[in-house]
């Protein structure tokens, strides 16, 4: 198996270039996301599938602008430290803040759980709402 950390670079390397079909195959079966509730695409997320659904409550939202990333990672557990870099589909605007992830890789290579960490939700939530 991979190393967690080349797990998770693959993964997003594969969300960069919008290739579903890999992304998919990433996450085990059991996958969980949880974004924050108070955010317009907020809420659990759990599967392949419900990354699928993940993926489209996000892009409705914002188109994702180009960010670079740094890992930190320990055994199963990979940090991607980055930047929230996005524009909002309703007005344009453009938010960016720092941003990170704690990825939990499986025994199997697989991806079984992504948390998101946001510097200020009500910021990015105020720009993706002003109309």
């Amino acid at each position: 198996m991979a190393d967690a950390q080349q797990i998770v670079e693959r993964f997003m390397a594969a969300a960069r270039s919008g290739d579903v079909a890999s992304l998919t195959a990433m996450l085990a079966a059991d996958f969980r996301l949880v974004e924050p509730p108070s955010l317009p695409y907020g809420g659990e997320y759990q599967g392949p599938d419900g990354f699928l659904q993940f993926l489209a409550a996000l892009s409705a939202e914002v188109q994702m602008l180009p960010a670079e990333d740094e890992y930190v990672a320990a055994d199963d557990k990979v940090w991607r430290r980055s930047v929230f870099r996005a524009r909002s589909k309703r007005n344009e605007a453009v938010i960016e803040q720092p941003f990170a992830e704690l990825f939990t890789v499986g025994p199997d290579g697989l991806i079984v759980r992504i948390e998101p960490f946001y510097w200020d939700t009500h910021a990015v939530g105020a720009v993706l709402s002003a109309v």
